[in-house]
């Protein structure tokens, strides 16, 4: 029997790999989103290390696990990450209205996204591309998800633009703690409860109609998804407080690109999709760069983030089609995306997809 490969949750990529000569050819020595100065830091004692306080995670792991046992050895971590994603972009775009196919859709998102992780511990395969790649879906698809759940509720586009901003504030507060203590902290209330009480809204709705969606939106809206987004945060900035001594919180530079991304997506005068959209791009990304600042150690600047802040206040000045907006901001995703793929890729001697 082959002996079972080294735990990525407690061994540095060089011990994972130990054959793995970590440099980048001539060719791949040019400019990217990661500097190439501190592309070799990735290897210095990379490990993912998250504490999940989740309500219901306990009672689906049976499940993760069992879906989890039947993936082939073969099949790539990311592959099945970029599944989850996939059906979630399919499902809410081409079927916005058939509630049942997005609840099955969010049920089969939630599931791949949580045994990405399992796979690549079984395959012996976790890399800080593969954290990227995970965290990169779900910045982008908790866009889809809050995009469903407005028109789901009949939110007017103020209110859908402020639970969006939220949603992405707590997103970023867990990357921020995470970025000074190194773990990834979960509250009781996280992303696995929202996954199911979007389930349980968009069953509902596919089951018994939605005729009175502003009641649905006064009673869900209003209450559950406000006050849980908001308790996140709160959970977030506390576990912050809890593992941090000494750093400076509210004054801290690393909050002053989502602060402005929060506020040029309130006051821009965009409220359609394709804005809203664009600002799911933005936060993404920013999101990213934050984890890539974290596992390459290098700054976070705020410097680093301009171009995306840029593109999307760009309706602040001039009324702009918003569908140019988006456009501005997907090439923007997609050079960094693409961009850091290749980079990691390149340097780590893996592919992105396959194993």
């Amino acid at each position: 029997l082959l002996p079972p490969p080294p735990s990525p949750l407690s061994s540095p990529l060089s011990a994972q790999f130990p054959k793995r000569t970590f440099a980048m050819t001539r060719g791949d020595k040019k400019p990217g989103p990661i500097p190439l100065e501190y592309i070799s830091n990735i290897t210095k004692g990379y490990k993912y290390s998250c504490v999940d306080d989740s309500i219901l995670g306990p009672l689906m792991q049976p499940w993760w696990n069992y879906v989890v046992s039947l993936m082939p050895l073969s099949l790539a971590p990311n592959a099945i990450t970029l599944l989850g994603f996939l059906a979630v972009i399919v499902a809410f775009e081409w079927y916005p209205e058939q509630y049942l196919v997005l609840a099955l859709a969010t049920f089969v998102y939630q599931t791949l996204d949580a045994i990405d992780g399992k796979q690549a511990r079984r395959t012996g395969t976790s890399s800080p591309l593969g954290e990227l790649f995970d965290h990169g879906c779900d910045a982008v698809s908790t866009g889809f998800f809050m995009l469903a759940f407005s028109r789901a509720v009949a939110m007017d586009p103020m209110q859908t633009k402020a639970m969006l901003v939220t949603s992405y504030a707590a997103f970023y507060a867990a990357q921020w703690n995470e970025y000074y203590t190194g773990t990834m902290y979960l509250p009781a209330f996280n992303v696995t409860e929202v996954q199911v009480a979007l389930m349980a809204l968009f069953a509902f709705i596919g089951i018994v109609g939605n005729n009175d969606p502003a009641a649905v939106g006064f009673v869900v809206g209003s209450t559950q998804s406000t006050v849980a987004a908001w308790a996140a945060i709160g959970s977030g900035l506390a576990g912050l407080a809890q593992y941090i001594r000494g750093v400076p919180s509210v004054f801290d530079t690393m909050l002053l690109p989502v602060l402005g991304a929060a506020a040029i997506t309130l006051l821009g005068n965009g409220t359609d999709r394709y804005f809203l959209l664009a600002a799911s791009l933005a936060f993404s990304v920013l999101v990213g760069k934050v984890v890539i600042a974290r596992v390459v150690h290098f700054p976070y600047t705020v410097a680093n983030t301009l171009p995306e802040i840029l593109a999307l206040s760009v309706g602040l000045f001039a009324p702009v089609d918003s569908r140019i907006v988006l456009g501005v901001e997907l090439a923007l995703w997609g050079r960094f995306a693409l961009g850091v793929i290749h980079q990691l890729t390149h340097f780590l001697g893996i592919h992105a997809l396959t194993i």
